[in-house]
Protein backbone atom coordinates (compact mmCIF):
# COMPACT_ATOMS: atom_id res chain seq x y z
CA UNK A 1 0.00 0.00 0.00
CA UNK A 2 1.51 3.58 -0.34
CA UNK A 3 3.54 2.06 -3.25
CA UNK A 4 5.64 0.45 -0.62
CA UNK A 5 6.98 -2.64 -2.17
CA UNK A 6 9.37 -3.12 1.00
CA UNK A 7 7.43 -6.55 1.61
CA UNK A 8 7.32 -7.92 -1.81
CA UNK A 9 11.14 -6.95 -2.07
CA UNK A 10 12.35 -8.54 1.51
CA UNK A 11 10.38 -11.73 -0.42
CA UNK A 12 12.64 -12.01 -3.19
CA UNK A 13 15.90 -11.02 -1.52
CA UNK A 14 14.61 -14.38 1.03
CA UNK A 15 13.40 -16.22 -2.04
CA UNK A 16 17.15 -16.21 -3.48
CA UNK A 17 18.75 -17.02 0.05
CA UNK A 18 16.86 -19.68 0.24
CA UNK A 19 17.43 -21.13 -2.44
CA UNK A 20 21.23 -20.60 -2.48
CA UNK A 21 20.82 -22.31 0.77
CA UNK A 22 19.99 -25.72 -0.75
CA UNK A 23 22.25 -25.18 -3.88
CA UNK A 24 19.12 -23.96 -6.30
CA UNK A 25 20.38 -21.83 -9.32
CA UNK A 26 18.31 -19.07 -10.44
CA UNK A 27 18.19 -18.14 -13.77
CA UNK A 28 17.84 -14.60 -13.67
CA UNK A 29 18.11 -14.41 -17.60
CA UNK A 30 14.49 -16.66 -17.41
CA UNK A 31 13.35 -14.76 -14.61
CA UNK A 32 10.23 -12.63 -15.68
CA UNK A 33 8.63 -9.97 -13.85
CA UNK A 34 4.83 -9.38 -14.41
CA UNK A 35 3.12 -6.67 -12.40
CA UNK A 36 -0.19 -7.00 -11.74
CA UNK A 37 -2.38 -3.28 -10.56
CA UNK A 38 -5.96 -2.48 -10.65
CA UNK A 39 -5.96 0.93 -8.90
CA UNK A 40 -6.84 3.53 -11.45
CA UNK A 41 -4.17 5.78 -11.47
CA UNK A 42 -1.21 3.77 -13.24
CA UNK A 43 1.11 6.64 -13.70
CA UNK A 44 3.44 5.11 -10.44
CA UNK A 45 6.69 3.39 -11.88
CA UNK A 46 8.24 0.66 -9.91
CA UNK A 47 11.84 0.19 -9.38
CA UNK A 48 13.26 -3.04 -11.33
CA UNK A 49 13.82 -5.81 -9.15
CA UNK A 50 17.47 -7.30 -9.01
CA UNK A 51 18.54 -10.83 -8.57
CA UNK A 52 22.23 -11.67 -7.94
CA UNK A 53 22.99 -8.22 -8.91
CA UNK A 54 20.89 -8.65 -12.48
CA UNK A 55 17.79 -6.85 -13.51
CA UNK A 56 14.50 -9.06 -14.15
CA UNK A 57 12.82 -8.13 -17.21
CA UNK A 58 9.13 -6.62 -16.92
CA UNK A 59 6.96 -7.96 -19.10
CA UNK A 60 3.12 -7.78 -19.30
CA UNK A 61 2.26 -10.75 -20.46
CA UNK A 62 3.73 -14.49 -20.77
CA UNK A 63 3.14 -17.96 -20.82
CA UNK A 64 3.01 -20.15 -18.01
CA UNK A 65 2.30 -23.69 -17.76
CA UNK A 66 0.30 -23.37 -21.32
CA UNK A 67 -1.49 -20.56 -20.11
CA UNK A 68 -1.15 -17.29 -21.37
CA UNK A 69 -1.52 -14.76 -18.33
CA UNK A 70 -1.49 -10.61 -19.04
CA UNK A 71 -1.54 -8.07 -16.33
CA UNK A 72 -4.45 -7.10 -16.42
CA UNK A 73 -5.37 -10.44 -16.56
CA UNK A 74 -7.62 -10.75 -19.73
CA UNK A 75 -7.80 -13.79 -21.20
CA UNK A 76 -8.30 -12.91 -25.05
CA UNK A 77 -4.77 -13.61 -26.06
CA UNK A 78 -5.00 -17.30 -24.18
CA UNK A 79 -8.29 -18.02 -25.95
CA UNK A 80 -7.20 -17.52 -29.22
CA UNK A 81 -4.46 -19.53 -28.96
CA UNK A 82 -6.55 -22.25 -27.80
CA UNK A 83 -8.80 -21.75 -30.48
CA UNK A 84 -6.02 -21.20 -33.14
CA UNK A 85 -4.47 -25.05 -31.75
CA UNK A 86 -7.94 -26.49 -32.01
CA UNK A 87 -8.52 -25.45 -35.46
CA UNK A 88 -5.06 -26.96 -36.26
CA UNK A 89 -6.30 -29.75 -35.07
CA UNK A 90 -9.88 -29.95 -36.94
CA UNK A 91 -8.40 -30.12 -39.89
CA UNK A 92 -7.03 -33.79 -39.03
CA UNK A 93 -10.12 -34.16 -37.59
CA UNK A 94 -11.66 -33.95 -41.06
CA UNK A 95 -9.16 -35.61 -42.90
CA UNK A 96 -9.91 -38.59 -40.72
CA UNK A 97 -14.04 -38.19 -41.81
CA UNK A 98 -12.70 -38.14 -45.15
CA UNK A 99 -11.06 -41.79 -45.02
CA UNK A 100 -14.37 -42.85 -43.31
CA UNK A 101 -12.98 -43.57 -39.66
CA UNK A 102 -15.98 -45.15 -37.42
CA UNK A 103 -17.85 -42.39 -35.16
CA UNK A 104 -16.46 -44.20 -32.03
CA UNK A 105 -12.61 -43.40 -33.44
CA UNK A 106 -13.80 -39.81 -34.22
CA UNK A 107 -15.11 -38.96 -31.11
CA UNK A 108 -12.58 -40.67 -29.25
CA UNK A 109 -9.88 -38.36 -31.63
CA UNK A 110 -11.71 -35.12 -31.03
CA UNK A 111 -11.84 -36.07 -26.85
CA UNK A 112 -7.96 -37.33 -26.76
CA UNK A 113 -6.48 -33.41 -28.78
CA UNK A 114 -9.21 -30.93 -29.44
CA UNK A 115 -11.18 -31.47 -26.31
CA UNK A 116 -7.80 -31.68 -24.35
CA UNK A 117 -6.80 -28.19 -25.85
CA UNK A 118 -10.08 -26.08 -25.42
CA UNK A 119 -10.37 -27.79 -21.65
CA UNK A 120 -6.54 -27.29 -20.14
CA UNK A 121 -6.35 -24.97 -17.33
CA UNK A 122 -10.07 -23.85 -17.94
CA UNK A 123 -10.41 -23.62 -13.88
CA UNK A 124 -7.99 -20.82 -14.01
CA UNK A 125 -9.29 -18.72 -17.33
CA UNK A 126 -12.84 -19.42 -17.50
CA UNK A 127 -14.41 -17.94 -15.04
CA UNK A 128 -13.27 -14.56 -15.91
CA UNK A 129 -13.33 -14.95 -19.61
CA UNK A 130 -15.26 -12.40 -21.53
CA UNK A 131 -18.42 -13.42 -23.59
CA UNK A 132 -16.72 -13.00 -26.54
CA UNK A 133 -14.00 -15.06 -26.00
CA UNK A 134 -16.62 -17.84 -24.57
CA UNK A 135 -18.79 -17.36 -27.81
CA UNK A 136 -15.06 -17.68 -29.98
CA UNK A 137 -14.94 -21.12 -27.68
Amino acid sequence: SDNDESAYREEVQLLTAWCADIHLALNSNKTKELIVDFRRSRGCMHNPIHINGTEVERVSSFRFLGVNISDYLSWTHNTSSLIKKAHQCLFFLRRLKKVHLSPQILVNFYRCTIESILTNCITVWYGNCSVADRKAL
